[in-house]
């Protein structure tokens, strides 16, 4: 796993003294991060899903290995060829009962608390966290306009005019409710991907490889 961590590029979170922050993975300085003296506690469930996903994605074919009646070529990957020709139909990791009763109290029962961002992203990844903290995030600011709105609908009168100029005012602030959205969800995200690991990390590591690609 932890050559696996390294081969990814995944960054993990660097102890204090050694000045903190997160850092890309090394086996020569495994010394220096969080938790690594701990086997269960230093990968979260879906980092290690990720490394033994990498690890069957990169396993590669001998010269003239043939599986399935499938005469690979040297180098090739072997399970995204299967998956592409239909000799494997689906991979996908098996749920840890535990992690889903903490969830189901702490995220789908809990009433008008915070989502377990963290929680959720250690077991879902980052992609299901971060839509979620979205989707947390969106329903928050929407707060704004609908009390503005619901106020100027109570302050408009029965004539045009002011319903008119109740519609100016709303769309004026729609405006500018929707630039600080933007601005401020730019910030939000990016201190989740820091906190995360995945701040700078390029867009091509996270797609999936292609069964054709060759080394």
């Amino acid at each position: 796993l932890l050559r696996g961590a390294e081969q990814m590029g995944m960054h993990k979170a660097v102890k204090p003294q050694f000045g903190g922050g997160m850092r890309r993975f090394s086996c020569e300085e495994d010394n220096i991060y969080e938790n690594i003296e701990s086997e269960l506690c230093f990968f979260t469930s879906q980092e290690r899903q990720s490394i033994i996903k990498y690890w069957l994605d990169n396993l590669r074919a001998k010269q003239g290995e043939v599986l399935h009646n499938i005469h690979f070529l040297e180098g090739q990957p072997i399970i995204p060829e299967l998956v592409a020709r239909g000799v494997i139909l689906q991979m996908f990791p098996l749920h840890e009962q535990r992690i889903l009763n903490q969830l189901m109290t702490s995220w789908v029962q809990a009433v008008c608390e915070r989502q377990p961002l963290d929680d959720i992203c250690d077991y879902f990844g980052v992609k299901i966290g971060m839509y979620f903290a979205w989707l947390g995030f969106y329903t928050n600011s929407m707060l704004y306009p609908a009390v503005i709105g619901f106020l100027l609908w109570i302050l408009a009168e029965a004539d045009q005019t002011s319903q008119d100029i109740c519609c100016v005012v709303f769309a004026l602030f729609n405006v500018v409710w929707a630039t600080l959205f933007l601005e401020r969800w730019k910030r939000r995200e990016a201190e989740l991907a820091y906190r995360w690991g995945t701040l700078d990390t390029p867009a091509e590591s996270l797609e999936e490889p292609r069964p054709q690609f060759r080394v």
